[in-house]
């Protein structure tokens, strides 16, 4: 469990290292239109989070946030389940949905079980 603590935070941490401004970041993430706005000045790529937390272990979710979430280590078990049963990992369902919707960006994958299969949001 605590293996599991530690990357789901590497992987939290990875990418808020990266993530635009405190005052900016702050953004609900159900406001997507304030998130749109931060992420207009962000450097960094859920992409290349994900990239450096691999040096870790296998990445089990990402999204640009500072807050802490206390939920995070309840959801990490699910999470850890759906990417037990994926066929790709996050990076590459990641890169797939960025390439096939010209000029956005990531700000979150999250896998998830539906029915028995592996899915990501």
């Amino acid at each position: 469990m605590k293996s599991r603590a530690v990357r789901l935070l590497s992987v939290v941490a990875a990418i808020s290292f990266w993530s635009v401004a405190a005052t900016l970041a702050r953004a609900e993430e159900s406001d997507s239109a304030a998130l749109a706005a931060a992420m207009k000045s962000a450097t960094a790529t859920l992409q290349g989070g994900l990239r450096v937390s691999e040096a870790q272990g296998t990445p089990i979710s990402a999204k640009f946030e500072i807050e802490n979430d206390a939920d995070d280590l309840k959801e990490g078990a699910s999470q850890k389940a759906a990417i037990a049963k994926a066929k790709v990992p996050l990076l590459t369902a990641t890169e797939t949905a960025v390439n096939a919707n010209a000029g956005s960006r990531a700000v979150s994958i999250v896998p998830e079980l539906k029915n028995g299969q592996a899915t990501a949001r």
